[in-house]
């Protein structure tokens, strides 16, 4: 790598391909939407009837930057859509030129990207907030040479195959652990005692914590909110409260999280030191045990 960058916008280097359609009842549709993007990146395949409003094409190649809540990053690369590809009009699709598509994808995924127009938003609700497509396509940023591009896609490509490896050997372990627990209940003993959740656990609701923000030097801990759990991990827009709050309302990793309200979600966190926000709770044991963290 040694050549000069130049200063680009994407709307220098990609088109904006907007072909709006109106789904007809009797055909097969495959939808690209932010549920499905939120599911794993796997479009919907619904008939036309089942779609109540006009949708855009999706062509070979294209990248689909979200509209909404640029902090969510729904950045999504398509390769080769099946017939009849559709997306939400929540979507610009775009179509790089004379750069390397895969690079472009990568850019338009960073935290720049997503800060950037995420401060540029429309809208007063802080659940619904969208950019404009002229936004997208006004970003500016360096593209260095065609070599360069290549071997900077490549080395990010290879560590997003890892990644999808590494999770697609995660959910088959806990399937397994799944299959394991039904089967440890299907064969229980005649000894076992029946208990609530409650008679087992207890549960420490977490805080608001836009009430805790950092003041002065204090850099400060990660909110862990429902889209932190989901996700299983707190990213650089993740808001953030004082490192100083009580222990009980601190998360660290191994602790059991569960939210309640909206998304039911359960997981043992592994995401680093946090705090727990209201809605989400702590499950400990009420005996202390090895495989137990108590606040």
């Amino acid at each position: 790598m040694g050549c000069n960058p130049r200063f680009v916008h994407v709307g220098d280097v990609a088109d904006y391909v907007k072909e709006s359609i109106r789904p007809r009842e009797g055909v097969q549709y495959h939808c690209y939407s932010l549920p499905a993007f939120d599911a794993g990146l796997k479009p919907e395949r619904l008939d036309g009837s089942e779609i109540k409003s006009s949708k855009l094409l999706v062509h070979p190649g294209d990248i689909l930057v979200n509209k909404l809540n640029m902090r969510y990053k729904r950045i999504w690369a398509v390769g080769e859509p099946e017939p009849n590809s559709v997306c939400s009009t929540e979507f610009v699709p775009l179509q790089a030129k004379g750069i390397n598509r895969l690079f472009l994808y990568y850019v338009l995924a960073g935290d720049e990207f997503a800060h950037t127009l995420g401060g540029m938003r429309t809208g007063t609700s802080g659940s619904h907030q969208r950019v404009k497509p002229e936004w997208i396509l006004d970003y500016g940023f360096y593209m260095p040479c065609d070599q360069d591009q290549a071997a900077i896609a490549n080395i990010l490509g290879s560590m997003d195959a890892r990644i999808h490896i590494n999770q697609r050997i995660n959910d088959y372990l806990a399937a397994l652990l799944d299959a394991q627990f039904d089967n440890l209940i299907k064969t229980k003993s005649a000894d076992w005692d029946t208990a609530s959740l409650l008679d087992i656990a207890s549960y420490k609701n977490g805080l608001a914590m836009q009430r805790f923000r950092p003041v002065g030097d204090d850099v400060g801990l990660p909110v862990l909110k429902i889209r932190e759990l989901g996700q299983g991990y707190c990213g650089c827009d993740a808001e953030r409260c004082r490192s100083d709050i009580d222990e009980s309302v601190t998360i660290h990793d191994g602790d059991l999280v569960f939210s309640w309200s909206g998304t039911l979600l359960l997981d043992f966190w592994a995401g680093g030191d946090a705090g727990l926000n209201q809605h989400l709770f702590k499950g400990y044991c009420q005996e202390s045990c090895a495989n137990c963290q108590q606040p």
